[in-house]
């Protein structure tokens, strides 16, 4: 059966379902699936993989090959649950295809700042709202609804289509590079990380410094006698400003050419001083340096330890008093597929098929799961769901549903696309 007729077979299953799609995603968002709280989202979405007949499994992610296996610096959260993975059998050799996303969120904050509680799911004005509905239960619910769909359509595959539902993202990736360090190939991969559909075949790298700033410290009432370390900190932030305009400035990639900041410099953490009637006299802060994919990241780190000593130097203070940087925090690298990859075209032609125009190619300028399948699994890999990757990580989460529901159709489109189709 052609791929295009094979689709309107399921994309009118898809759009029939679109209301029980957005009360599933409600109801995931509104389970606590926050960092080691993960095991009552993987009991829902093992029985739903169950009830779908897709062979559900449930993978227990051992802790010490997380740490042995894990980026260098990388403080694990123990994970409140195992992987889960079921799949769609193919009838014949056709390719292979694993759809991905993570069930655990990031914390909920400050909770007097979100207009609706973040487990509410609420859904409003075309929106569904909490938290891990846009960073990524959207695009677990949209890839588990794309294989049921092409299941209901009756439609046999070629190849396999496997979802894999991973834990400990949020808190260093423990679940995906548990599952890479020995898994079955695929030929290809799909993270449902939110991209506002954008096909992302490529995800930046990071570097994380701590800075240390020493001052001299003395009573407030004679300042002007001490050296004040927040004052000092102060510059540093201005001058990281020139040092991340540099790096824009310098570096070049096909996949990042409209991107107007590849490589994001942000001060996290801020820690100085005792006492207001202090003079504060030291400093740390924690630095997040962008790192492009063909970057190697010991030269990033030497350039960043270069322009720190520099900018020290033209100092009178600091020239005596050197900052400190250490680097034992977490170290991941980019990622990138090769542009003339099968993955990215097939993709592109599901996007066309399904919407009816030319898709964004570009890469994240955040880190995923994406670099543990290509680099440790050895599975081409992209990127491409639903939702604005600045509401993640936020109060007042949220996911367009419209972009829900055009993830859900574009996945449907593209297993069958790249598994191929037996028959009806």
């Amino acid at each position: 059966m052609h791929d295009s007729a094979a689709f309107d077979r399921v994309d009118a299953i898809l759009r029939e379902q679109q209301a029980d799609r957005a009360q599933l995603l409600a109801r995931m968002v509104s389970i606590d699936s926050t960092p080691g709280n993960e095991g009552a989202i993987q009991d829902l979405i093992y029985g739903l993989l169950d009830a779908d007949g897709f062979e559900p499994q449930a993978l227990p992610v051992d802790p010490e090959l997380v740490r042995q296996r894990g980026p260098r610096g990388m403080a694990y959260v123990p994970v409140g649950g195992p992987n889960v993975i079921g799949t769609l059998r193919g009838v014949a050799s056709g390719r292979s295809l694993l759809l991905n996303g993570h069930c655990d969120t990031v914390p909920f904050g400050d909770l007097t700042q979100w207009t609706y509680p973040p487990l509410s799911g609420l859904i409003r004005d075309g929106v569904l709202w909490g938290r891990g509905s846009c960073d990524m239960k959207a695009g677990i619910v949209a890839a588990l609804s794309a294989m049921r769909a092409v299941r209901q359509a009756g439609i046999k595959l070629d190849g396999d289509v496997s979802f894999l539902s991973t834990v400990g993202e949020e808190s260093g990736s423990g679940g995906a590079i548990a599952f890479t360090a020995d898994c079955r190939k695929y030929d290809a991969a799909i993270i449902g990380e939110p991209t506002s559909l954008v096909i992302a075949p490529a995800n930046s790298g990071s570097l994380h410094a701590k800075v240390f700033l020493q001052g001299s410290g003395t009573h407030a009432g004679v300042r002007e006698a001490g050296v004040s370390a927040i004052t000092k900190f102060a510059g540093l932030v201005q001058a990281l400003e020139g040092f991340e305009d540099e790096r824009n400035e310098r570096l070049t990639h096909p996949l990042y050419s409209d991107v107007r900041n590849k490589v994001p410099v942000n001060v996290g953490v801020v820690r100085g001083g005792t006492w207001a009637a202090m003079v504060p006299e030291s400093v740390e802060c924690h630095v997040r340096i962008g790192v492009m994919p063909d970057e190697s990241l010991g030269q990033v780190q030497v350039e960043f330890d270069d322009f720190v000593q520099r900018w020290a130097r033209g100092d009178r203070w600091l020239c005596s008093h050197p900052p400190v940087i250490d680097w034992s925090g977490p170290q991941v690298p980019g990622t990138a597929i090769p542009p003339d990859s099968p993955l990215i075209q097939a993709m592109a032609d599901s996007y066309r098929m399904t919407l009816g125009a030319d898709p964004q190619v570009r890469g994240m300028t955040y880190g995923s799961d994406m670099v543990h399948f290509t680099e440790s699994g050895n599975i081409p890999t992209v990127v491409f769901g639903p939702g604005d990757i600045a509401n993640a990580h936020r109060v007042n989460e949220y996911v367009p549903l419209d972009q829900f529901d055009s993830a859900t159709r574009v996945l449907a489109a593209m297993i069958l696309r790249w598994c191929g189709c037996a028959s009806a």
